[in-house]
């Protein structure tokens, strides 16, 4: 342990955190939550620097929390995501002013996803997948029909790896440059009858037959771009957890890893290989 942050906190919820992105040199961290909005009517990004522990600064988000913070792998931006449909705010780290900002949303941002020139994708509770430039302007976007997507950009901006994906499928990939479909990796020996993943939960808990024989969450990929890596879930009279992996730019046969628990955020190491936590 390095050193512990502490953002300001009141009765209730307010300080309760959601949401925080380490800079790439981990000088700077950005949290967010039930921040702020106690005493004066807004919510906040709190900045902090990691040397001293101390909050440095404050970004308002206004009416809508932040649900997810990400820094761009140069460290120039600062991307949030907010809640019920506030769509993202982005910020330059050099003297955290407005850089960009798009509330045409309907719901929850729940993931930004960077490629290494600075271009992104976003996905949440709306079901579309948003592609954007290093400028902040949007290129393409595409409906997926699921109640919560996640998406992830290959570091080379080549594919984005979309969880439910089209049409039904498990995991679909897209294309980084208009995202269309491009192919569905392998998902032999699973099958999904319905992307209404919350419903098929709610009928495993009561014992029903939920339609569903996986889900897969969260995706990322390698540093290196090479390797597809999802986190899933399996229904049925016994719950599994486990990480699948597609190797060869996510077109080779799947591997599947069990895991102890269920995860809800994996990220790529540098040297290869991840860290997941749940």
């Amino acid at each position: 342990l390095l050193t512990t942050l502490r953002p300001p906190q009141n009765f209730g919820l307010e300080g309760s955190l959601g949401a925080a992105a380490l800079s790439p040199n981990g000088a700077v961290a950005a949290i967010g939550g039930d921040t702020g909005a106690d005493w004066d009517g807004s919510y906040f990004i709190y900045i902090f620097d990691t040397r001293t522990g101390r909050m440095t600064g404050r970004l308002p988000t206004g009416t809508n929390q932040p649900s997810e913070l990400v820094f761009s792998p140069d460290g120039r931006f600062l991307v949030a995501g907010l809640f019920k449909g506030g769509g993202i705010r982005a910020w330059q780290t050099d003297s955290w002013t407005k850089a960009g900002v798009d509330v045409n949303y309907g719901s929850t941002v729940r993931n930004i996803s960077f490629d290494h020139s600075g271009r992104f994708v976003t996905s949440g509770n709306e079901g579309v997948v948003r592609l954007y430039d290093s400028s902040f302007h949007l290129i393409a976007s595409a409906k997926i029909e699921a109640q919560n997507v996640q998406s992830s950009l290959s570091p080379d901006g080549t594919q984005v790896a979309v969880t439910p994906g089209l049409h039904g499928e498990l995991v679909d990939i897209l294309s980084g440059h208009d995202l269309r479909q491009l192919f569905a990796p392998d998902t032999r020996g699973r099958k999904v009858a319905s992307n209404d993943i919350t419903r098929a939960m709610e009928a495993a808990h009561n014992g029903a037959s939920p339609g569903v024989d996986a889900h897969f969450g969260s995706t990322t990929w390698s540093s290196d771009g090479r390797t597809l890596y999802a986190v899933g879930t399996t229904f049925g009279d016994k719950q599994e957890h486990f990480v699948s992996s597609w190797s060869g730019g996510a077109r080779d046969a799947r591997r599947d890893q069990p895991t102890p628990f269920f995860i809800n955020g994996i990220i790529p190491l540098p040297g290869g290989g991840f860290v997941f936590s749940g």
